[in-house]
């Protein structure tokens, strides 16, 4: 609630950012806190809010920018990467932590099996998703039309129409 509250208020990439960044920085810190439970749950805690507040902003973001004919597909594909992120954990996981089928660690602790460097390991696509909002996200053009910034809007429909065709949606053209 306070992150979707908030992506209306200061717009919705730089909550997006902030919201990875806790994410990035909770995960990433806790892997310094492994001599107190306290400080790891407040860790994982901070990450976590991170984690559920990056979620509103995704799919509002997603459906405010994609085109209007392929904003389910789209949208789709990104609740799939949810799905990935399950499969590259769970096999990190397994790598760095697990057994093989004779009970040996798969990789011993001297190599790296341990669950700070899976941490980090796991911190990787949470890294890139910063660098590629950072780079590639624009503002929502709902979000700076609500605001009255009618000069990036506009910027933002001739960039999305020499793009995609068309317009970016019915309520947007219609503001």
């Amino acid at each position: 609630l306070l992150f979707g509250y908030l992506s209306d208020q200061v717009g919705r990439k730089p909550c997006l950012l902030m919201a990875l960044t806790m994410n990035f920085v909770g995960s990433f810190a806790a892997v310094f806190c492994t001599e107190n439970a306290s400080w790891l749950i407040m860790c994982y805690i901070f990450a976590g809010v991170g984690i559920g507040g990056s979620v509103p902003i995704v799919f509002t973001l997603g459906a405010e920018l994609f085109p209007t004919k392929s904003r389910g597909r789209f949208l789709t594909i990104i609740a799939s990467f949810w799905m990935l992120g399950y499969i590259y954990t769970a096999m990190f996981g397994w790598l760095l932590l697990g057994n093989d089928v004779y009970g040996v660690k798969i990789v011993p602790r001297q190599y790296g099996g341990t669950w700070e460097i899976f941490v980090v390991v796991c911190l990787l696509p949470v890294f890139a998703a910063v660098v590629l909002t950072i780079s590639l996200v624009p503002e929502s053009p709902m979000f700076l039309l609500s605001q009255g910034k009618l000069e990036q809007v506009d910027l933002f429909i001739k960039q999305h129409r020499l793009r995609y065709g068309g317009y970016v949606s019915n309520e947007a053209h219609l503001a």
